[in-house]
């Protein structure tokens, strides 16, 4: 290749790139523009879903959640507490034995009380009273 080729050549390659740097410089102002709507689409829109997202579970799980399992273990301490002046008031018994009618009956009702406090927990999430979060408007 002579010396015009490679001028020729390098001519060519210094008007691609700068061509290249102008549609790059341009795509920075397409994203720019775009970045900053997308900001501001934000701000409006899915910020505030969000906060109104979070005070709704904030409300579901205080004013619903919290006092259902508060008031299953109450009633559940309540439970043990009675069996236990029961079991201190008792006499002694003579020999214990490998497993009996009281056991099965403690065994029964710690199950019982695990399932109301499971069952109240999942009452009062699975109500679709209200959504959380709605669709987006458009």
């Amino acid at each position: 290749m002579g010396k015009k080729s490679n001028a020729k050549l390098r001519e060519e390659a210094t008007a691609l790139l700068e061509g290249q740097m102008r549609v790059l410089e341009q795509a920075g102002k397409v994203v720019g523009l775009a970045s900053k709507q997308v900001t501001d689409y934000s701000k409006e829109y899915v910020v505030p879903k969000i906060h109104a997202g979070a005070d709704a579970t904030k409300d579901v799980i205080v004013n619903k959640v919290l006092p259902a399992v508060a008031g299953a273990a109450s009633a559940s301490s309540k439970v043990f507490e009675s069996l236990k002046e029961r079991v201190v008031s008792a006499p002694p018994a003579p020999a214990p034995k490998k497993g009996g009618f009281g056991k099965f009956l403690l065994v029964g009702i710690g199950v019982a009380a695990v399932a109301a406090v499971a069952l109240a927990a999942w009452n009062i999430l699975a109500e679709p009273d209200e959504p959380w979060v709605d669709e987006f408007d458009d």
